[in-house]
C-alpha cells in the first residue's frame, strides 16, 4: 500500500493500476470476490486512459472470474464479448483468448465455451507457451457441452496430478459411467493444496454422481453437503447454483432443476 501511494504521488499511473490487477487476483482465489471487483475495476479504467491494452487484458481476467462469482452475468458476457475482440488484434498472443475462456467455464456457457477455449489452446499453442491449463479449461468446456469422451482424450496430454486436471478428470469419468475413475481421480483434490474452491466442488460433484451410480447415496449425500460448505464459504453464486441443481439430479432425482438467474 504505502509503494502505491509513493507511486501515486509521482504521479505514476501505471505502476499503481499493475498493483490493483495483481492484487485483485490474489483476492478472487481467495474469495474476496467484492474486493477482486472494485480493484479490477479501477484498475481497468486506468489502464484504458493510459492506453495500456496489455494491461487492460491482464485485468480483464480476475474481473470477468468475480462478476461471475458475484452473479453479474450480463457484465461478465459484456466482458468475455469484449475480451474477444481485443483478442483479434493481439495475434498470436492468447492471453484475451485465455480470459474470455475461463469465464465462458465459469458461467457454464457450453458449446460456446468450447469454441472459445478452442481459440485460446490455438492461440497459446502459436505463441510456443505451455498450454496444460488452457486445455483443462477446454476439457471443461467439452464435458460442459456433453463432450466428456473427448475431454478425457485431452486430458491425456496434461498433468492429470494437477487439482484442476484431476478435477474435471473425475467429472468426465463420472459422465462417462466409469465410476471408479472418478473417484480415483477426486480422491486428492479436496485437501490438494493448490486446489481452488471450484476445483473442490466440481471434483466433490463429480464423487457424487460416482456414488450414486453405484448405489451409494449416502456418500454422493456427504459429498453434496461438503460442496455446499465450500461454495456458500467461497460466496460464488454460480457454485452455490450448481451444488443445488446437482442435488436435485442426483438426490431428487430431477429431470429438471431451477437455477437462480444470475444476471
Amino acid at each position: 500500500n504505502a509503494v502505491r501511494q509513493e507511486a501515486v504521488a509521482l504521479g505514476d499511473a501505471w505502476a499503481p493500476a499493475m498493483m490493483d490487477s495483481l492484487v485483485s487476483s490474489i483476492r478472487l482465489w481467495t474469495t474476496r470476490f467484492g474486493e477482486a471487483e472494485e480493484l479490477s475495476r479501477k484498475a481497468l479504467h486506468a489502464f484504458r486512459q493510459l492506453g495500456d491494452r496489455f494491461g487492460a487484458v491482464l485485468t480483464m481476467g480476475p474481473r470477468m472470474r468475480a462478476l461471475v462469482a458475484l452473479g453479474r452475468s450480463q457484465e461478465a458476457e459484456r466482458g468475455i464479448e469484449e475480451a474477444l475482440a481485443m483478442s483479434e488484434s493481439f495475434g498470436e498472443l492468447s492471453f484475451p483468448a485465455m480470459a474470455a475462456a475461463g469465464a465462458a467455464v465459469h458461467m457454464g456457457l457450453g458449446v460456446r465455451s468450447v469454441a472459445i477455449a478452442e481459440l485460446a489452446v490455438e492461440r497459446t499453442m502459436a505463441m510456443g507457451a505451455e498450454a496444460s491449463e488452457t486445455r483443462v479449461t477446454l476439457a471443461l468446456a467439452l464435458c460442459q457441452a456433453g463432450r466428456a469422451d473427448e475431454a478425457l482424450i485431452l486430458l491425456d496430454q496434461v498433468d492429470r496430478t494437477h487439482p484442476y486436471a484431476a478435477a474435471i478428470q473425475a467429472l468426465a469419468s463420472a459422465m462417462l459411467g466409469d465410476a471408479s475413475s472418478a473417484l480415483k481421480s477426486a480422491a486428492g483434490v479436496g485437501d490438494a493444496a493448490a486446489a481452488t474452491y471450484l476445483d473442490r466442488v466440481i471434483a466433490a460433484v463429480a464423487a457424487a454422481a460416482a456414488d450414486v451410480s453405484l448405489g451409494n447415496t449416502d456418500d454422493a449425500t456427504e459429498c453434496l453437503d461438503a460442496a455446499g460448505v465450500t461454495a456458500a464459504e467461497a460466496g460464488d453464486v454460480v457454485t452455490r447454483a450448481l451444488v443445488r441443481a446437482a442435488q436435485q439430479v442426483l438426490l431428487d432425482g430431477l429431470a429438471t432443476f431451477d437455477i437462480d438467474h444470475l444476471g
